[in-house]
């Protein structure tokens, strides 16, 4: 049953990637990761053409991926690509995590790296995008660092899309982290 998996918010929204939902999610604030949908019967599944969604789960029973799919723990993949995200906020939140952080610090940390199905480093430009759309930092390197602003009384929420290292094609978008300043 997706109907479960969808946003509680706005339920009648389908939850995938693209423009037009990524604006609905951004107007009605709805907790929802990114995902890129391959859901087709055309004989292509799987195929090297095709983006994919990338479960990060501690392991493969049906209980453990609806965990993490409520948990928000999700990455969406450009064609071709076969890569990890590891992406931390605060040290010990992975993305799709919700904070509520004390307004005082103004910031909170996180920490973002993309590494190949083999474990090695490349270089890769991130770029940090706020709910309302708005790109509010950019690291080019092996890795990213990048403070999110904590605003009191207000839940926002950030992600990173990751581009190769000419900064010409996405890679990667990964899940949101919430911010909520209290």
């Amino acid at each position: 049953a997706r109907d479960d998996l969808g946003c509680p918010v706005c339920p009648g929204i389908a939850v995938q990637f693209g423009s037009e939902s990524l604006s609905s999610f951004r107007r009605n604030q709805c907790p929802v990761s990114l995902e890129y949908a391959e859901d087709e019967h055309y004989g292509q599944y799987a195929s090297e053409k095709r983006p994919k969604t990338v479960t990060i789960t501690g392991g493969f029973s049906e209980a453990q991926f609806r965990e993490a799919w409520l948990a928000r723990r999700t990455y969406a993949l450009t064609p071709g690509q076969h890569l990890r995200i590891e992406q931390l906020a605060d040290e010990s939140h992975p993305m799709g995590s919700r904070m509520k952080c004390d307004s005082a610090a103004k910031t909170v940390p996180m920490r973002i790296q993309v590494k190949d199905r083999d474990g090695k480093e490349g270089d890769y430009t991130y770029k940090l995008f706020t709910n309302s759309g708005n790109q509010i930092g950019l690291v080019k390197g092996k890795s990213a660092s990048f403070a999110l602003p904590i605003v009191k009384g207000q839940e926002r929420w950030y992600y990173v899309a990751v581009f190769n290292a000419e900064n010409k094609s996405s890679v990667a978008y990964a899940a949101p982290v919430w911010v909520t300043g209290k």
